[in-house]
Parts: C-alpha cells; sequence; structure tokens
C-alpha cells in the first residue's frame, strides 16, 4: 500500500513539475516530504475512522516511506541501513504498545520492515 501511495504521489509531482521546471525534481527531497504528509493524513484518519483494519493498513505508509528513505540515503552502509530501520520499528512498536493496539497493527509493521528490508 505504501508503495502505490508514493507511486501515485511522485506520479502527480513529476506531472507538475517537469513542464514547470524542464527536468525531473529530486526524489530525495520529496521522499521526507511524503512521509510527513502521509503521517498528518494518518493521525487525521485515526481521529474519525472507524475501521482498526484500514488504521492498520494506513500505518504501514508512513513507517514505509520512512523506512524507505533511511534505506536509500544510508545505502552504502548496509549495517546502517539494518539499525535505523530496525530503530523505525522499535519506536513503532513502542508506540503501538503503549496505546494498546490490535494484533493487525502490529502484521502491517511486521510486513512493511519485511518488504523495506527486501527493496
Amino acid at each position: 500500500m505504501a508503495y502505490i501511495a508514493y507511486a501515485l504521489f511522485h506520479t502527480v509531482i513529476a506531472g507538475i513539475s517537469i513542464p514547470i521546471i524542464g527536468h525531473p525534481y529530486p526524489t530525495v527531497a520529496t521522499r521526507p516530504v511524503f512521509a510527513l504528509i502521509m503521517t498528518v493524513l494518518y493521525l487525521i484518519y485515526c481521529r474519525k475512522g472507524r475501521n482498526d483494519i484500514a488504521k492498520a493498513a494506513l500505518i504501514s505508509i508512513p513507517a514505509g516511506a520512512i523506512m524507505l528513505s533511511l534505506g536509500i540515503a544510508l545505502f552504502k552502509l548496509p549495517l546502517a541501513v539494518i539499525a535505523s530501520k530496525t530503530a523505525v520499528l522499535v519506536v513503532f512498536l513502542f508506540i503501538l504498545a503503549r496505546f494498546k493496539k490490535d494484533w493487525a497493527y502490529y502484521l502491517a509493521l511486521s510486513v512493511t520492515y519485511i518488504l523495506s528490508m527486501l527493496y
């Protein structure tokens, strides 16, 4: 889900910026912006949404964007990539445990973590 959301975001921004600037925009700068936007949207949905499965699926988008951004930024240091992605996972797991979330949240985060490691 995180990949599909990012691909749509990337396509829309590229469609806007290429005619204006004349060349593709730097994706390194847009990944953290995408993660921030998706985090804000997730927090808004958490306040108004009722479906826990949808909330669990949506939490994978900001977590995946952060993990992928760290993985791409640190790609020359494999141990740093593993450590940073694991640190993001631990922070998200701590937040979920603190708020006593359902098992679906943990499943969504674990799948996101595994897929980000494969990327």
